[in-house]
């Protein structure tokens, strides 16, 4: 979607994508096209070009005859998400660790410290936002435009899942200490390291969702 061409529609698919990774739009929302087109100025052809956009990308299901709704992940989607973020995401680790760029190192380490300093209380609400600026800071700068394009698609489908991971303490102090961990690899240039604590990490979290939240079906 040109943002040259269609700025309005532009606007209004990052508007409506923020709010769904943000929760604001829960899965199985149901999106109102009228009160939408009246939000973003928009007629009903371009509008229905931005919820198109928006199922495409995966964040969306269209029912005939009812309209689009927020994606509602089974487990075998999450699992599948999370396998194929630890592919993408284990290799960025590892090729980031081998950078010959300080500046790249000096955002890490403050994101570290800044992890580090958070009382257990602002954990569920601060943790996840470091922990998402540490993923799309490492895939960034893997230097592997593949990859990247990869990591894009998962993120508008991994979304679904963040406010899962939100609403849990546990969930979000084991990332805490994953998160920790897999940044002092980096920071040391060990990049077999990174990548195995990401792979871990990923891993980790796929199980403790199913196991909190999915407990009859595993």
């Amino acid at each position: 979607m040109s943002q040259e061409k269609n700025p309005t529609k532009n606007d209004a698919y990052n508007a409506i994508q923020k709010q769904i990774q943000e929760g604001e739009l829960a899965p199985g929302d149901w999106l109102v096209e009228r009160d939408l087109c009246d939000q973003f100025g928009l007629s009903r052809t371009p509008m229905r070009e931005v919820l198109w956009h928006l199922e495409k990308d995966g964040l969306l299901i269209q029912s005939p005859g009812r309209g689009f709704r927020v994606r509602e992940l089974n487990l075998q989607e999450i699992m599948e998400i999370f396998q194929a973020r630890e592919a993408v995401e284990g290799m960025a680790a590892f090729l980031v660790s081998h950078l010959h760029d300080q500046a790249f190192f000096d955002v890490i380490s403050e994101l570290r410290k800044e992890l580090e300093s958070l009382k257990d209380d602002e954990l569920q609400e601060t943790g996840p936002q470091i922990g998402a600026r540490m993923h799309s800071h490492i895939i960034s700068h893997a230097n592997n435009s593949i990859l990247k394009g990869f990591y894009t698609k998962l993120k508008n489908m991994y979304s679904l899942t963040v406010n899962i991971t939100r609403r849990s303490r546990e969930i979000e102090m084991v990332s805490r200490d994953s998160h920790l961990a897999i940044m002092k690899a980096i920071e040391d240039r060990n990049g077999e390291l990174a990548e195995k604590l990401m792979r871990e990490h990923l891993r980790e979290t796929c199980r403790d969702i199913t196991k909190i939240f999915y407990p009859n079906l595993i």
